[in-house]
This record gives C-alpha cells, sequence and structure tokens, in this order.
C-alpha cells in the first residue's frame, strides 16, 4: 500500500469531495458521511449506542476505541503509522504531540481492543509502525439538511427593550418602581402634600407598594423560570454539534454535564425563589407599624415593638443572605477544578480505562448536592443562633421575660445596652450580607454570563447599600429624607438583577454557562501545569 502525507487526502477521496460540497472523508473534523465495511456501520454522529453498528444491531464500543477505527476507517485507502494515530487519537493531549513514542503502549491496547471489537479486519504492516483496515469500504454521502434560521443573540438590554417574552412581568417591575420612584421624589420635595392621600408614614408607604411589587415577582417567578426556558435539544444531529462546541469529546461525559446542568438550574431556580421569599418577609416587617420601645402597650394595640420588628428584620436579612449564598454556590461549583498534584486529572491505564484520562466530571452532582446540604443545615443552623442570641440580649430589657434582675447592660455593662446589640446585630448582618453579594456579583461578571460593564457596577452598588443604610438609619438626622431614597435604590436594583436572572434563563446564556466553564477551566488547568513544567525545565 502507498503511503503519503496525512493532512492530505487521496485523489480518490477529492473527486468524492468535489461530488458532495468539499468535505472530505480523511477530515478528522465534523463530518457528513457514513462508512459501511464488512458487516459493520459506522456513523461518527449518531449517538453513542448506534455510531457503530453490526448487521443492524448496535455494537458497544469504548470511546478511545471508536476514535481508532473512525480514523482508520476515514484513511481507509492507505496505512497509518503509529505516530498518525497518537496524533489522530490523543490530538487534545499536548504530551501525545511531544512526545508520541510515550503513547505507543496506550496506542497498541487501544488495537487489541479493537480487533476484538472488529475481528480480522485491522492488520499491522509488516515489520510493524504501522496499522490500515483490511476491507473495503463504501462512504455514503449523508443527506444535506438546510441549516436552522439564524436566532437573534439578543443581549440583557435589548432583551429588555425589545423581546416579548416576559413582557408582562417587565412592564410591571417598571410601573412599580415608576410608582414607588414618584412617591419617594414626591415626599422627598414636599412631605405635607402625601400627608392628606395616605396619612401613613413614608417608610410604611413605601414598604407596601414594594411589598406588593416582590410578592407578584415571586408568583410570576414560578412561570418566568420554570416554564420555556431553554434545553438541550432532542435531535441526535443537534446534540452532537452541541456537544463539539461545548468542548466535549466523550459523550458519557457529555451526558453527565447535561444532566448536571439540568440539575443545577432546578437548584438555582429554588434557591432563588427562597430568596423572593425573603425579600417579602422583610418587607411584610417594614410595613407594619410599630410602637416606640418605651411606649406602654394598650392590650389591643396591634403594633409590634420596635425592638422585636428589628430582630425579625436581621433574621430576613440573614435568610437573604443565605440564599444568595446558595445560587453563588451553584455558579461557582462548575469552576472548582479540584488537583491533588502534577499529575492530577490522568490516571494510569488499565482494562476498563486504556486511555488513562481522568474523568474531572465523575461525581460532580453528587459533590453540588452535598455541599449545598451543608450550606442549607449550616445556614439554618447560623440564622436560628443569631436570631436567638440577639433576643436574648434585647428581650429582657423590654420584658420580664427572665426576671427583673436579668439585664444584658447590668450584667455585662453599659456597652450591653439593646441600641448597642441591635446596631452590632444589623451591623454584622449588613456586612455578611454585602460579602455573599459581593461573591455572587463576582461569579456573574463571567463573560460566559455576557453582562455589560456597567451591570455588575449596578449590583456591587447594591451590595454597598446595606452598609450605606447602616448608616443612615442610625443617624437621625439623615433618615427621614434619605432613609427612603436607600430603600428606593434597593428596589430599583433587586428589580434589575431578577430581570437580569430572568434573562439568563430564557436566553439560555445559564445552561450554556453550566456546561461550558468546566471544560474551560479543566484546559485552564491542564496547560497551566504544562507551562509550568516547561518553565522549571533546567536549560
Amino acid at each position: 500500500m502507498e503511503s503519503h502525507d496525512p493532512g492530505r487526502p487521496s485523489k480518490k477521496s477529492q473527486v468524492s469531495a468535489k461530488n458532495t460540497g468539499g468535505a472530505t472523508p480523511h477530515d478528522p473534523g465534523r463530518t457528513t458521511y457514513v462508512y459501511e465495511f464488512a458487516d459493520f456501520r459506522l456513523d461518527p454522529e449518531a449517538t453513542p449506542a448506534y455510531r457503530l453498528l453490526l448487521n443492524g444491531q448496535p455494537h458497544k464500543i469504548q470511546d478511545k476505541t471508536f476514535t481508532l477505527l473512525r480514523v482508520l476507517v476515514e484513511n481507509h485507502e492507505r496505512e497509518l503509522s503509529n505516530e498518525e494515530l497518537i496524533g489522530y487519537v490523543w490530538k487534545d493531549e499536548p504530551a501525545a504531540r511531544a512526545n508520541p513514542a510515550s503513547y505507543a503502549k496506550r496506542l497498541h491496547t487501544q488495537v487489541r481492543l479493537l480487533r476484538k471489537r472488529v475481528s480480522g479486519l485491522i492488520m499491522a504492516k509488516k515489520g510493524g509502525g504501522c496499522y490500515y483496515l483490511n476491507a473495503p469500504v463504501n462512504v455514503i454521502p449523508r443527506r444535506q439538511t438546510p441549516p436552522p434560521p439564524p436566532v437573534p443573540d439578543l443581549g440583557f438590554e435589548q432583551w429588555v427593550v425589545h423581546s416579548r417574552e416576559s413582557r408582562g412581568i417587565k412592564l410591571f417591575l417598571c410601573a412599580g418602581v415608576a410608582l414607588s420612584l414618584l412617591y419617594s421624589a414626591a415626599y422627598f420635595w414636599h412631605p405635607p402634600l402625601l400627608d392628606p392621600l395616605f396619612g401613613i408614614a413614608i417608610g410604611r408607604a413605601l414598604s407596601l407598594i414594594q411589598l406588593g411589587i416582590i410578592i407578584v415577582a415571586l408568583c410570576v417567578s414560578f412561570w418566568v423560570f420554570d416554564r420555556r426556558v431553554k434545553d438541550f435539544p432532542a435531535s441526535p444531529e443537534a446534540d452532537a454539534e452541541l456537544m463539539r462546541i461545548s468542548g466535549y469529546t466523550d459523550w458519557d461525559k457529555w451526558g453527565r454535564a447535561k444532566a448536571g446542568a439540568r440539575s443545577s438550574l432546578k437548584r438555582f431556580s429554588r434557591y432563588w425563589k427562597l430568596l423572593l421569599v425573603a425579600w417579602v418577609c422583610l418587607y411584610l416587617l417594614l410595613s407594619l407599624p410599630t410602637s416606640e420601645a418605651s411606649a406602654p402597650q394598650a392590650a389591643n394595640d396591634l403594633r409590634i415593638p420596635e425592638w422585636a420588628r428589628s430582630i425579625a428584620s436581621t433574621v430576613c436579612n440573614n435568610c437573604n443572605s443565605w440564599m444568595i449564598a446558595l445560587c453563588f454556590v451553584v455558579l461557582d461549583h462548575p469552576t472548582v477544578i479540584r488537583r491533588r498534584g502534577p499529575s492530577a486529572g490522568r490516571t494510569q491505564p488499565d482494562s476498563d480505562n486504556p486511555t488513562g484520562r481522568h474523568d474531572a466530571d465523575n461525581g460532580q452532582e453528587t459533590s453540588l448536592a452535598r455541599l449545598s446540604r451543608r450550606i442549607l443545615v449550616g445556614g439554618l443552623f447560623a440564622v436560628i443562633l443569631f436570631a436567638a442570641i440577639e433576643f436574648l440580649l434585647v428581650a429582657p430589657a423590654h420584658t420580664n421575660l427572665f426576671g427583673p434582675s436579668w439585664k444584658p447592660e447590668v450584667v455585662f455593662g453599659p456597652s450591653w445596652a439593646p441600641g448597642n446589640v441591635l446596631w452590632a446585630a444589623d451591623f454584622f448582618s449588613g456586612i455578611v450580607g454585602a460579602v455573599t453579594l459581593a461573591l455572587f456579583v463576582g461569579r456573574i461578571q463571567s463573560k460566559f454570563l455576557g453582562p455589560s460593564t456597567w451591570l455588575p457596577l449596578a449590583f456591587f452598588f447594591y451590595a454597598a447599600i446595606q452598609s450605606l443604610y447602616l448608616a443612615i438609619k442610625t443617624d437621625a438626622h439623615w433618615t427621614p429624607s434619605w432613609g427612603p431614597a436607600m430603600i428606593e435604590m434597593a428596589l430599583i436594583l433587586k428589580c434589575l438583577l431578577y430581570l437580569y436572572v430572568a434573562w439568563l434563563f430564557k436566553s439560555g446564556r445559564l445552561l450554556f454557562y453550566l456546561v461550558k466553564v468546566r471544560t474551560v477551566y479543566e484546559r485552564v488547568n491542564i496547560d497551566w501545569h504544562d507551562f509550568l513544567a516547561h518553565l522549571n525545565r533546567e536549560r
């Protein structure tokens, strides 16, 4: 047999390519051909169960073994050397390109496995060093289908303004924010104007308006985040193309990645709805009438003490931070690639794993479920413990729960007065909330999620608002005017964050992120260790 440059197809293949639109069966990339030889039929674009048929029935074969068979079938008119086969089969491994001789044993293992699957068809040239397929191959062009119509890639801004998708909730949020903003502006510039109309404090009025907005957003979330969201296609051809675009070459690994992405979407949706529940509880507390701590309450007085509302608001704010942390874990988990040393990411070859590749996705979903469970349990314990400590330090000053002798400011000193404890609890809760939100915003800055530059900056400002509101809340001079302004800005940024998350679900960006980012981080880790090994090599 004649041997020639592996990068150049034979004359017969060039003629076949000319008649079928330019693709050649020797091209190791995306093929549009089906191959028949002996009693076998090889379809590179079929699903793993049907990519190799024997007498019309599925014939099981390992991924690397199938890759070797595909290379030999596509290059059936010539012999292929060991170096060529190693370059084709292990093309994604830099070590194979740098030192192909070290992969000779792996190649021989794959050839032995392949001969068991297609007995008598893989031949070696006398003297060794070359292999070829000993069977005539019938190359059948796949029927060409027209490409799907282009789908407009709407960024977040274009989706909010131009897309008809979820238009109802967009208009409602904009109308609610506008009403709340007008009310705040009217009160800020001319407070007496609103007193005859509503007769309630500006803080309560704003909280009632914002409570209605968040309740509607929570109810609509069951439609926005659970229905008509982007999902993986059922077509095998489209699924194979998505696998290639996402950077996967192993069908089993791709299947696990899709299952993990779907599960992560459900987790994120669940935690996001619980975050909205925490917002509803917070605005509900802010809208309730309160009584001063020193004022006596009648038996029929339905107002709650200010100190009790402060403790409950802190609990809601801690729950807010808790759910944000869980959403961050879902987004951050695909980027965590655990490596135990320079050789991590590769295992020793064996009979079940002759390629020696380490499956980094193995157990991914299990570890995410385990981590989420730990944060759920730990967060619940932390919220309850924080609320219990604050209650035990504040309630005795306003009630006789533990008797008249138990007063924290008497037992521990004047610095433990109820006002100081409430301020310290608000301060600590605000710092924790700002940190968790900053982590979340830092993760959604990823280019895979497509935010504009101004969007993360706005969300970082939302993280800073909690500290700003705490400073204003404790200053009697600023509270009447700037307190409602802070609440209003927080509502605007909450609605913006809500729309951004809705866009991530509806556009498919979040799905793309969950399946793509892990392969990128794996590649970066492998390239970094290879780079470091060559960087430290002695000259």
